[in-house]
């Protein structure tokens, strides 16, 4: 069984691209979390995909802003290629079937577009199918 759940707060400006059929949002979270023996504070940081069609990406587009919390249900995959060395590289990454905005539920969250006084920064950047990795 491969699932997870997890939260955080978004750490870059997502970036989407829509291609024939659908389209895959890359963005960064922060997940904050205490070592319970010490009590001290981490964070690690990880890189999600999510995969919809352009109409859920476009309903998301005023949550996807960097510094909003998010809450997703995904499950890990394994990224392999090979560098321009030669040398073999992995990256595993979040991939999320499902994204929850629970701040961003009012009118009064500071993560809504039309409450950041319209610094909101570009989130869809439309490539083409040359861009999409599979």
């Amino acid at each position: 069984m491969n699932e997870l759940s997890i939260s955080g707060r978004i750490t870059k400006d997502p970036v989407t691209k829509i291609y024939d059929g659908g389209s895959v949002t890359n963005f960064s979270i922060a997940h904050n979390y205490t070592i319970k023996k010490t009590g001290e504070k981490r964070t690690s940081f990880f890189d999600v995909v999510y995969f919809a069609n352009p109409a859920k990406t476009v309903e998301f587009s005023d949550d996807l802003v960097t510094g909003a919390y998010v809450v997703i249900n995904g499950y890990l995959r394994q990224d392999r290629w090979t560098a321009q060395d030669g040398s073999n590289r992995s990256k595993v990454v979040i991939v999320a079937t499902n994204l929850d905005f629970p701040d961003n539920g009012s009118n009064s969250s500071p993560y809504k577009k039309e409450n950041m006084g319209g610094k909101v920064p570009p989130k869809l950047n439309i490539g083409n199918d040359d861009d999409v990795p599979f």
